[in-house]
């Protein structure tokens, strides 16, 4: 398994996996982040794609939470709440 750092995302360690490169058949290379629990066991993927970048996503795990609707950020990501999908395996 690639190497990881772990993020303290509300009191929920979660293991980010950054760069990672996934070839498709066309040739064409993507590079992907993968967040997982920082235990070394198989799980189900949760796959996000969107057409801005992809650090966007990390934004769940590192901004306090806002009060809603924040002039900073209201959250809106891809593939939803990072610790959480994280905790439920």
């Amino acid at each position: 398994m690639a190497d990881f750092t772990t993020v303290d995302a509300g009191g929920r360690r979660v293991a980010v996996r950054t760069d990672l490169e996934v070839p498709m058949r066309d040739g064409v290379t993507l590079v992907a982040d993968a967040y997982s629990d920082v235990a070394d066991t198989p799980r189900p993927a949760l796959v996000a794609l969107s057409p801005y970048g992809k650090d966007l996503q990390a934004l769940a795990l590192t901004m306090p939470p806002q009060r809603r609707p924040s002039p900073m950020w209201d959250g809106c990501i891809e593939a939803g709440d990072i610790a959480r999908v994280v905790g439920e395996g």
